[in-house]
């Protein structure tokens, strides 16, 4: 089997305990007392989740672009770790902030263009 289709079946475990993990939080949140009704794929993955846990390789997990220490999240992962992580994300898009440096190195090539047209003659006199 492949290195990414390894990786991308993990992701999707994951991804199916989070929702588990999201339903209980819901029922708990919602003051149900019952038990939470759990379909028979979602008591295999639990079962299995349980059992053995995927690992990621180090090269292929993904670190923070802002320089932020990276949160592991994993099955012991509480909600405040979680949390943590939505933290260490930047408030502004990626995107905007370089359409706002375009900007500014724009503006500031024009002025400098400006300052060795008119300026720097004048100076040299």
């Amino acid at each position: 089997m492949s290195e990414q289709l390894k990786e991308l079946r993990a992701q999707r475990d994951l991804i199916k305990r989070h929702l588990i993990w999201l339903d209980t939080q819901i029922t708990n949140a919602e003051g149900s007392v019952g038990q939470v009704e759990i379909s028979a794929d979602q008591t295999s993955i639990a079962r299995s989740a349980s059992a053995a846990t995927p690992t990621v390789e180090p090269s292929a997990a993904v670190t923070p672009l802002n320089g932020a220490p990276k949160v592991p999240i994993g099955p012991a992962g509480t909600a405040s770790e979680i949390d943590d992580e939505r933290h260490f994300t930047s408030g502004t898009s990626d995107i905007r902030r370089a359409q706002v440096g375009c900007f500014l190195f724009f503006v500031g090539g024009i002025l400098l263009f400006l300052f060795f047209l008119f300026g720097l003659p004048y100076l040299i006199d």
